[in-house]
């Protein structure tokens, strides 16, 4: 007999291996096209990003892929390699803002090309942070200090360029505080998102009383 082949997608797999489960990838399946970004931004969760958005993508580049957010940030370089995969992709990317919006989340939300947000959720940004390094030479600290404000001309361009915003007013009221936090409507303002997701109104035959099990 001749070796079985391997399924060639998610949707193949999802199909065939009952061992696979699609929350090891935070992955809501090939039918919803939906993928989610939680908790902290690692290569871990970087490299399962863009995989999920790399196999949409293969298995239809003309449908949107829609990615919610909730992340405390972490590495921006991770979240880089995830914002230039969304904007290399062919299908349209929806990102989705939801409970906390942090620091490099911040760039992965701008890779979207429409972005929401839920109404309760909170925008934090901070100035970077290059973690704990060996500063052992005058040389070393020079190309620290190089790579920093490289890297924060880099994030704010991001988010200058995605959102459209004047410089002289994102740099005057975010760029040069040391932290500063946004709720949803100064997020909408400031164009960090295009929308706010509003609570839909429910069935009123779901909301009567007798269809509900609930003791007054």
């Amino acid at each position: 007999m001749g070796k079985k082949e391997e399924p060639d997608t998610l949707l193949e797999k999802e199909s065939t291996d009952p061992n696979w489960n699609v929350c090891d990838v935070k992955f809501f399946g090939p039918h919803s096209r939906s993928i989610a970004v939680f908790g902290p931004i690692d290569r871990e969760l970087c490299l399962g990003t863009i995989s999920q958005i790399m196999e949409l993508e293969a298995l239809d580049n003309t449908v949107p892929i829609t990615v919610y957010i909730n992340t405390e940030g972490g590495d921006l370089n991770d979240a880089l390699a995830i914002y230039d995969c969304f904007r290399s992709c062919k299908c349209p990317i929806f990102t989705v803002a939801t409970g906390l919006l942090a620091s490099a989340g911040l760039v992965i939300l701008m890779g979207g090309d429409w972005r929401v947000a839920t109404p309760n959720t909170i925008f934090f940004f901070h100035q970077l942070c290059l973690g704990e390094r060996d500063y052992t030479n005058p040389e070393t600290i020079e190309n620290a200090a190089r790579a920093y404000i490289q890297a924060t001309n880099m994030y704010h361009n991001i988010i200058i360029e995605r959102t459209g915003i004047i410089p002289s007013v994102w740099n005057r009221t975010i760029k040069k505080r040391l932290a500063e936090t946004l709720t949803v409507r100064e997020a909408l303002k400031f164009k960090l998102v295009h929308a706010i997701i509003e609570p839909v109104e429910k069935s009123g035959l779901l909301l009567k009383k007798e269809n509900l099990d609930v003791k007054s």
